[in-house]
């Protein structure tokens, strides 16, 4: 009788969905194998605040050597990646799940991190179908390496024996994110997947023999080997036929197309109608991000409003999770509704939204912060300075802008400060896709997305040379410090005549609220002040006291307004990467004060970047029309959370020198543009550009400066019949404004409102390079000198020529008394 009273209990606990509830714990010996014990309602383990108390430690296993904590709401479990053990302990730290209950057709889903592992063939294992035979456990099981993702499916006997068949080449888990493993359970088939993905589908039938019977069902066990596994949610739902997502906390797994171009642009898909999504679903090769018109009722509809299917169905059935959707609104009722959808239906990590309402955004990054932001922009009905600010103010990150106004000095002009540009495609020929790869756009949004990628991958080179589609960023890191003060006039004025495109400089804010420029607080560094002078502990007086002496010449410590005043006097438009050493956010206000009443023509050439994410945070608040990058390491691991961040802060990404997994794939495919520091030698920056780095701060801007940036064409007396592949004359323009000559080819040819450009191929700094469109101009024709028609005839000629002159003498005498008074009275 008591058996049966818990199993009824058990059994009417169980018939809704809940998440860490705590149930009574069962004896595992007993419950195992009651066949009335089985579940019919699904079950959720998420935002953890304990171990759940239907889950057992199981005393066979290394019990010494396991540990359990909460951190944040993820439960983590540890098994000492300093012991090994071996099959007898189950090789570490065995849980029981959902002790007491067994489960015929499954679907078990766990979205986890692996961190801390002993080395790259640490595994965890999910027991599945578990029986106690004796006081062993026994099971099918999956396994799964960290590493190389090497995976087995396999059983466990009742001698604790491990049957393992395994196969390689799977998604690895050492990039420290979140990760989704399922195990689907149908009769006797089992099929394992890891974010998405099919890694096998067994017949269990094969372990017969040596299990002694088939398990036709059983409960569940958690194996955690030399390694620590962090788990967000665990869901099990008895059916084979799994209606729910399992990857909406992970990212998706992009594409990446394999081509010789570096950082070359993100593929983007137009959904208009059903078969858009049916291409999407049967390719192999799919975009990174696809845009679907999301309406009131929380549907997809094509391009004449008609309903496609429901937004979940579309991202389940098409997207596959395998594709970041972008769900755009352009009316109230569809924002709201896509807000609510985010919040309470799907809380997808990797998503953005798109309008051309800018307000739009704002709200939607607010109360769903994981969202990207995407403006697209059609006109420009002021300037491109006015959209900056707007898409600033807004929190939009990313700006679709379309094709007739994406050109190369549109696009410059806003990645420079920090934004990021896409191109809506006019037409989808070769040559057009081309121009638009190489205008530098950082993704091409299109209605065929299989053209984008036949044309990117089109881009081969015999030897693997690298091909760039835009010219880096020369940010000098504290000016020239490798030659000059840090953070002195000097450098800054050497650095912008050496080819810098930005500066980077610190600032710190006195006791008297002046900003100060420099790298550290303590003065005794840079100057030859005594230690523990601090900035921030004197006037500006007090500062001005010292001089840096790093370098000779001596100088003093600059404040910001003199840096200010070199930038006014700047033709070039060098741009102030200003970093926030100081965490009195009043600096913030300061310099927004300044911008808006001294220095307005700089507004838009100043960005912040600050390690103090309350920095960050204040940034967005007190000056939103200027951003601020987050400089703090960005990596794998912690993605997710700083997808977050940046929707709550409006902040981007300016990280520690990276690489091109993370660059392209994360970043890239999300609409972030890659800011990286610091690039210390000439190797690490010729690295940099090799591997396609937008943003690139470092110690040698001089040297970055004899890199080439872009080329020109000589104008031409008449246009001749130019054709592809053709040879050409060209100029090869520096950082630092050096004019080399070269030759090149011409790529494409394009013809617009009577004048004609061109795409040039050639070759600098051994990389390969296609200019975007550049003009092909006529010099304009000399006007022919005047022909005096009374030459020789008479002395009337002469006389004239002679007043002439007489007059300019005259006239210039008098100037020179009016500028010699002037002269005297400012001598005065």
């Amino acid at each position: 009788m008591k058996k049966i009273f818990i199993s009824t209990l058990i059994l009417s606990s169980l018939v809704f969905t809940y998440s860490n509830k705590n149930i009574n714990k069962i004896d595992n010996n007993v419950i195992l194998n009651n066949k009335e014990a089985l579940v019919t309602s699904s079950v959720t383990y998420e935002n953890f605040n304990s171990v759940p108390t239907s889950w057992e430690l199981y005393n066979q296993c290394d019990t010494n050597n396991t540990k359990t904590s909460i951190n944040e709401d993820y439960l983590v479990i540890s098994h000492d990646k300093t012991k090994g053990v071996g099959n007898d302990k189950y090789y570490g730290s065995v849980y029981n799940l959902n002790v007491g209950n067994t489960y015929k057709d499954f679907t078990f889903t766990m979205t986890f991190k692996m961190t801390d592992w002993a080395d790259g063939a640490r595994w965890i294992g999910i027991v599945y179908h578990s029986k106690m035979v004796g006081n062993n456990l026994t099971g099918y099981l999956m396994n799964y390496r960290t590493q190389n993702g090497q995976s087995a499916y396999s059983y466990i006997d009742k001698n604790k024996g491990f049957h393992d068949t395994a196969s390689s080449g799977n998604i690895a888990l050492t990039d420290r994110n979140l990760h989704t493993l399922k195990i689907k359970m149908k009769g006797s088939i089992a099929t394992h997947y890891m974010d998405g993905k099919e890694i096998v589908s067994w017949d269990t039938n094969e372990a017969n023999n040596s299990l002694g019977s088939l398990y036709d069902e059983g409960g569940f066990s958690l194996i955690v080997n030399r390694s620590t596994l962090n788990i967000k949610k665990i869901n099990i739902i008895p059916s084979a036929e799994d209606t729910t997502i399992d990857s909406d906390e992970t990212l998706v797994d992009t594409y990446q197309a394999k081509t010789n171009i570096v950082n070359g642009p993100t593929n983007v898909a137009k959904v208009n109608n059903i078969n858009d999504l049916n291409n999407i679903a049967n390719s192999n090769k799919l975009p990174s991000n696809a845009i679907l018109n999301f309406n009131k009722d929380k549907n997809i509809i094509d391009k004449d409003g008609n309903v496609i299917d429901s937004a979940s169905n579309v991202i389940d059935k098409y997207l596959k999770h395998k594709v970041i959707p972008i769900f755009k609104v352009e009316d109230k009722e569809s924002k709201d509704a896509l807000i609510d959808f985010l919040n309470n239906d799907r809380k997808l990590v990797d998503v953005s939204a798109l309008s051309s309402k800018a307000s739009f955004i704002k709200e939607i990054r607010e109360k769903y912060p994981y969202s990207r932001g995407i403006l697209e922009v059609n006109e420009l009905n002021s300037s491109i300075k006015d959209l900056y600010f707007e898409s600033n103010i807004n929190n939009c990150p990313t700006i679709l802008l379309s094709e007739k106004i994406s050109n190369y000095e549109n696009i410059n002009y806003l990645h420079s400060r920090m934004k990021t540009v896409w191109t809506n495609l006019d037409s989808t020929s070769e040559n057009n896709i081309h121009n638009v790869i190489f205008s530098g756009t950082y993704g091409i949004v299109s209605d065929d997305f299989n053209k984008i990628y036949n044309k990117l991958e089109s881009y081969k080179v015999d030897n693997n040379e690298t091909i760039l589609t835009r010219s880096p960023y020369n940010i000098a890191h504290r000016g020239l410090p490798k030659s000059y003060n840090e953070n002195s006039i000097s450098g800054v004025k050497e650095a912008i005549s050496k080819g810098a495109t930005h500066l980077e400089l610190d600032v710190y804010l006195t006791k008297d609220r002046h900003l100060m420029v420099s790298h550290d607080n303590d003065l005794s560094r840079t100057t030859n002040a005594p230690k523990n002078t601090l900035i921030e502990g004197s006037t500006f007086d007090e500062v001005r006291q010292y001089d840096l002496d790093l370098f000779t010449p001596t100088e003093k410590v600059p404040d910001l307004y003199e840096i200010f005043d070199i930038l006014k006097e700047d033709n070039k438009g060098t741009i102030l990467v200003c970093e926030l050493k100081t965490q009195n956010s009043d600096a913030i206000t300061v310099i927004k004060n300044a911008l808006d009443n001294d220095y307005p023509t700089l507004k838009d050439r100043l960005v912040f970047i600050s390690f103090y994410r309350n920095q960050c945070k204040e940034a967005h608040a007190r000056a939103s029309e200027i951003p601020c990058a987050d400089l703090n390491t960005l990596n794998s691991g912690n993605f997710i959370e700083n997808l977050e961040r940046m929707g709550k802060y409006g902040n981007v990404i300016d990280t520690p020198y990276g690489n091109k997994l993370l660059n392209e794939k994360y970043l890239r495919d999300r609409g972030i543009v890659g800011w990286y520091w610091t690039m210390d030698n000439e190797a690490s920056i010729d690295d940099a550009i090799n591997n396609g780095f937008t943003g690139m701060t470092n110690n040698k801007a001089d040297y970055f400066g004899t890199k080439v940036q872009y080329i020109t064409l000589d104008e031409f007396t008449e246009l001749p019949d130019f054709k592809a592949n053709d040879e050409i004359d060209i100029n090869l323009v520096k950082y630092n404004g050096e004019i080399t000559k070269s030759k090149g080819n011409i790529e494409t040819i394009c013809i617009n409102d009577g004048k004609t450009y061109l795409s040039i191929k050639y070759k600098a700094n051994g990389i390969i390079r296609y200019s975007y469109l550049i003009e092909a101009k006529i010099k304009e024709k000399e006007e022919k000198p005047i022909v005096d028609d009374n030459k020789n005839k008479g002395c009337s000629g002469s006389i004239i020529t002679t007043s002439i002159i007489l007059s300019s003498v005259s006239l210039i005498g008098l100037l020179v008394l009016l500028l010699n008074k002037k002269v005297r009275n400012l001598n005065k």
